[in-house]
């Protein structure tokens, strides 16, 4: 009767060593609880799924949700528009300039005027008063000159005449009529003439008044109607 041996053969001796790998090491007790679980949730699974086959099979009008159950479909989205912000009229600012030093201007310059046409201006301004306070009356008439005159020993121009008229005006109230203004008075237009500024009714009271005055008649007074 042969006997067996349980494990390896037995080492024969010889130059060569053979060794043999030991027993495999045993499995964890978890991963065998674990791989016990799964095929039990498998089974129930399996088991699940066949009744509802049969009840389906049963009675067609049964309803018997799926499991698990599919996930909800959105069928419809409501829009929610939001509006757009209208950005409002941009307020404008204005920088106001710099302040600068205000600066007066020159006075303008004077411009000279001529003695000519002081004379002018001084007969424009009797014009009036001669005219609404003497016409038809009679005046004593102190001088008359024309620019290029030689009397007195004078040459006269504008300067003298003006110098005459003035000096006259401030004794006796004269007035300067330009003769050229006056042509139903004088028998020339191109003198310079001075009166007083007294008025009479006749010739002999504005000749008397020459006399009272010590103006010799007629060189340097004589009377004149106004007319």
């Amino acid at each position: 009767m042969t006997e067996y041996h349980i494990g390896p053969p037995p080492v024969v001796h010889s130059d060569c060593v053979y060794e043999y790998p030991a027993d495999p090491p045993s499995r964890p007790l978890w991963l065998t609880i674990v791989a016990v679980t799964g095929v039990c949730v498998a089974v129930i699974a399996m088991v699940i799924a066949a009744t509802v086959i049969a009840v389906r099979k049963s009675d067609p009008t049964v309803i018997i949700p799926d499991w698990p159950a599919p996930p909800s479909t959105v069928t419809s989205v409501s829009t929610v528009t939001t509006p757009v912000p209208v950005p409002g009229p941009r307020a404008t600012v204005t920088a106001a300039p710099p302040s600068l030093p205000r600066v007066t201007p020159p006075p303008p310059a004077s411009v000279p005027v001529s003695s000519c046409q002081l004379l002018r201006n001084q007969a424009n301004a009797d014009y009036s008063v001669v005219s609404s306070e003497a016409t038809g009356l009679w005046v004593p008439q102190l001088s008359s000159k024309q620019p290029g005159l030689v009397a007195d020993g004078i040459t006269w121009d504008c300067n003298s005449i003006l110098a005459e008229h003035l000096r006259l005006r401030g004794l006796y109230g004269a007035k300067l009529l330009w003769s050229g203004d006056w042509p139903h008075t004088f028998g020339h237009d191109d003198y310079w003439v001075t009166v007083a500024g007294y008025t009479y009714d006749t010739a002999e009271g504005a000749r008397q008044w020459c006399q009272d005055h010590g103006r010799d008649v007629p060189e340097h007074c004589y009377p004149t109607q106004i007319r």
